[in-house]
């Protein structure tokens, strides 16, 4: 879907320069929308198998898993909330370093991931509000164009969603309105003429 791109950008840009393991978005069906591992976009979530519960911060749960003999990575799963509902949930994979005190990586992880959080929720928003508003202004636009008595105006969209619905009722009602008003039209006018005739019929 192309309203996901301004996520799958943003997650580029946030792991630009940075030394994480991964950074990616699952939506409420466990799909990938987006992923700075780009061959996982729009495939489904592959959950982690025997990791470590290391804890949970608030909404956020953190685990321990190896991905090498000699390797293993702390994944930060934090939900994004949009208008008080759960609409996916944000996975940060971070390197680590049993030199490095862990207390210090959770801290720093926790304040990156909130304010990616956010920002994934912020551009969420946008997307549906989007989303939402373009198809509105196009059938109000459309109404207007009734409205200037343009009967013949069609929106001609063709879209697999509710909208799609409502664009193709659209234009049946204004096919019927503009041949509901020819067949007034016609009616008129063949009155007229009957009119005619029978003022010029001789006495």
């Amino acid at each position: 879907n192309e309203d996901w791109i301004f996520l799958e950008v943003f997650i580029q840009d946030a792991m630009t320069g940075q030394r994480f393991g991964y950074l990616s978005l699952v939506d409420s069906r466990d799909i990938v929308r987006g992923s700075s591992i780009v061959d996982k976009i729009g495939k489904p979530y592959q959950k982690i198998v025997n990791g470590e519960q290391i804890g949970k911060i608030g909404d956020v749960s953190i685990q321990r898993y190896d991905v090498a003999q000699s390797s293993s990575l702390i994944d930060f799963e934090a939900p994004i909330i949009f208008r008080e509902k759960d609409i996916g949930r944000i996975h940060l994979g971070v390197q680590w370093d049993p030199l490095e005190q862990l207390s210090k990586q959770i801290v720093f992880t926790m304040m990156l991931l909130m304010v990616v959080t956010v920002a994934a929720a912020s551009v969420v928003a946008y997307v549906l509000a989007s989303a939402i508003s373009n198809p509105l202004r196009t059938l109000r636009k459309s109404f207007e164009e009734i409205k200037k008595g343009n009967l013949g105006y069609r929106i001609a969209q063709t879209r697999k969603d509710e909208f799609g619905e409502v664009f193709q009722s659209f234009d049946e009602m204004a096919e019927a309105l503009q041949k509901n008003n020819e067949n007034i039209a016609d009616a008129h006018a063949q009155k007229n003429n009957d009119k005619n005739k029978e003022t010029r019929a001789p006495a």
